[in-house]
């Protein structure tokens, strides 16, 4: 099962990528609750898709955890701040965590997220460090809420 579970990661993966003509593409971790693979597709200077292909461990739940936002991004002014340095950026999208353990029954968990963070984009220098919260309303298999954070570092390739 945990197999198949990669292997629809890496589909997923391959769409994100075939959807992008030009742009470019930040490759970097994420670390909290998810902690893994951070991957985010530019479609303008203001629009991206970000994905997280991960592992969730918060109350040992171990779930592997994948997830996709459209963002957008807004320019933070602040004193002593060049202004195309901090951004802010809202989104949307959608989680799916899988678990499979010996123990118990395969579970599969899908939600619908809103996102928002605070990204760190310096001149001239290829890299971006971020933070950010989702709340998320898991709809199949359980209907509640969970909360990821998480924090991270992207190095950003010109395609």
């Amino acid at each position: 099962m945990r197999l198949k579970n990669i292997i629809l990661s890496l589909v997923i993966l391959l769409l994100l990528c075939s959807m992008l003509s030009s742009g470019q593409l930040g490759l970097g971790i994420i670390l909290g609750a998810p902690t893994g693979l951070s991957l985010k597709f530019w479609q303008s200077r203001r629009t991206a898709f970000d994905l997280a292909l991960a592992w969730d461990f918060i109350d040992d739940k171990d779930y592997f955890h994948i997830h996709g936002d459209y963002l957008y991004h807004f320019p933070l002014t602040l004193e002593g701040v060049t202004r195309s340095t901090l951004w802010t950026y809202l989104g949307i999208g959608a989680r799916l965590r899988f678990k499979s353990n010996g123990e118990e029954e395969d579970k599969k968990v899908f939600g619908i997220r809103g996102v928002g963070g605070l990204e760190f984009m310096p001149h001239r220098v290829p890299i971006d460090v971020f933070l950010e919260i989702a709340p998320v309303m898991n709809i199949i298999k359980t209907t509640d809420f969970d909360l990821d954070v998480g924090i991270g570092i992207r190095y950003t390739f010109n395609l």
